[in-house]
């Protein structure tokens, strides 16, 4: 029943498609992992065995510290975001957690993690968006406000004037009108 057991962990670990393993606890090493972990590292899982995420240039020292730190003396860590450099070099978003165990006796932590990278360019872009013309990249009328009440209240604090110049163009219409909205936009 227990090699039955095993055998059903096994499977359904390495059949998940959530990048999944276990660190040691003591010395950070990858104990095991999953291919999805394996995809996403650009890593095998016998090269990563017996080596830690800091040696193998995932995290930094400071990035793994301040892990453990937000875990603190729990037992769990649930949706921690954090970079992951890839072996290739290409930098990925995870929210990361964790979970302590015990496995054949050695305490590990049990992760998992979940690639938001594309969420997080969409989110970044959509901020922009919100924020930033899409012909110009300059800051839009939502963006003028913000740091004119910005600079307003700054103003206030230090006790001293703010003059605010405004720029108009005058004929710009007809040249959209006649020439088109491309040659107006250039």
């Amino acid at each position: 029943q227990l090699r039955q057991s095993e055998e059903h962990f096994t499977r359904i670990f390495q059949l998940v498609e959530q990048p999944m393993g276990m660190v040691h606890c003591g010395s950070g090493h990858y104990q095991i992992v999953n291919p999805a972990w394996e995809a996403l590292t650009g890593y095998s899982a016998a090269e990563a065995v017996g080596h830690g995420s800091v040696e193998l240039g995932f995290f930094t020292p400071q990035d793994r510290t301040q892990m453990l730190a937000a875990l603190g003396q729990g037992d769990t860590l649930s949706n921690y975001e954090i970079k992951l450099r890839r072996r290739d070099g290409q930098v990925r978003t995870l929210l990361q957690s964790l979970r302590r165990l015990d496995y054949y006796d050695e305490p590990c932590w049990l992760f998992s993690a979940q690639d938001i990278t594309e969420h997080k360019q969409r989110q970044e872009q959509l901020q922009h968006l919100a924020h930033f013309d899409p012909l110009t990249g300059l800051p839009n009328r939502v963006q003028l406000a913000q740091r004119l009440q910005d600079a307003m209240a700054q103003a206030r604090q230090a006790g001293q004037l703010l003059g605010v110049a405004y720029l108009d163009l005058d004929g710009f219409k007809p040249i959209n009108d006649r020439l088109g909205h491309e040659a107006g936009d250039r």
